[in-house]
């Protein structure tokens, strides 16, 4: 099994990370399985046009089809992924929480600065 780690991203979708790469989820087929596009695809950011993609056995984490042609972008550390999650956090606990978001969003870095 390989490592495939779903991450939030920006608008509340969820994203794959594979090989620091990450994949936002394209369409879903007829027979179950999902279709993941690279974030820095043609559609999404023009200056790399990237066209590689995963097809995922439904939403399990098991990988049935990988085309890994990557353009020439940058890679997703685990600092960028734990960033997304922040951001993913701040989201949720001040739709939950009172107190004001500078608030919530230092004690969130602060929880990553820690971890470190």
């Amino acid at each position: 099994m390989t490592e495939l780690i779903f991450i939030p991203s920006n608008h509340g979708n969820q994203w794959i990370l594979y090989k620091q790469h990450c994949f936002y989820k394209w369409c879903t087929r007829d027979n179950g399985n999902v279709y993941w596009k690279c974030v820095f695809s043609r559609r999404r950011c023009r200056k790399w046009e990237c066209k590689a993609s995963i097809t995922t056995i439904a939403l399990n984490l098991e990988i049935k089809e990988e085309n890994l042609n990557y353009a020439n972008h940058p890679n997703f550390s685990s600092l960028d992924t734990r960033l997304h999650q922040c951001l993913d956090s701040v989201t949720k606990r001040s739709r939950n929480e009172y107190g004001s978001i500078n608030s919530i969003f230092r004690d969130e870095i602060i929880r990553i600065i820690e971890e470190d």
